[in-house]
């Protein structure tokens, strides 16, 4: 390369260094949800297993829970374990309980079964300080490690976030409550705006089944 060009790209590096370096001087708790919360937005659809695990600090008891979740625009849901299945089509919730073949029926926006994450991620946008600790890794993913307290008095007394790098995305989530129990949520095998049948977001109630419809 001759010395002339040597020097542009030497200038163009730099350049590109230091607007890297000022982009991660910007980038704090705050500016993460943002960001986390476009993504949600703009989202069509989204398929992954998911684990949940609950630690219950006062008798030391562990108990995980694993399943699939596939969520696509409008709402729409399809969570599943071996024990439950919850299904909603944006309206309508059915909480399918397999061991006793049971049918609750609610409407979405009172139930607390179909957790909107769209809703989640605005509550804790506006309802949390947020604080970025740096970065940390999740199995193989590099990840934004966001420390968020409430602004007022409230159940879950911190929320730690990982928020993927690439997907912009939380692939670990662990909240605190008030009684220091501790709720941990992972998504694996993330994918986005992948085809899924709509045919998951409707509930055909089992034979013979019980159905409580509380609308």
């Amino acid at each position: 390369m001759a010395p002339g060009l040597r020097h542009a790209a030497a200038l163009v590096l730099a350049v590109v260094c230091l607007a890297a370096a000022a982009a991660a001087q910007v980038m704090d708790g705050q500016e993460v949800l943002r960001k986390v919360r476009a993504t949600f937005e703009s989202l069509n659809t989204l398929r992954a297993r998911f684990s949940q695990t609950f630690e219950w600090k006062m008798v030391g008891e562990r108990q995980t829970t694993t399943g699939t979740l596939v969520a696509a625009k409008g709402d729409r849901y399809h969570i599943e374990t071996d024990e439950q299945l919850v299904v909603t089509d944006g309206k309508t919730v059915w909480n399918y309980a397999k061991a006793n073949n049971q049918v609750i029926v609610d409407q979405l926006g009172k139930s607390a079964d179909a957790p909107l994450l769209r809703d989640l991620m605005v509550r804790y946008a506006e309802g949390y300080k947020a604080e970025l600790k740096g970065e940390e890794a999740v199995g193989e993913r590099r990840c934004y490690l966001v420390e968020l307290r409430p602004k007022e008095e409230a159940f879950m007394t911190m929320v730690r976030l990982w928020v993927d790098r690439s997907l912009w995305l939380p692939v670990r989530v662990e909240e605190t409550d008030v009684n220091d129990n501790l709720h941990i949520y992972e998504l694996r095998d993330v994918e986005l705006n992948v085809a899924v049948p709509g045919s998951l977001f409707t509930f055909r109630v089992p034979a013979g089944a019980e159905v409580i419809d509380v609308r």
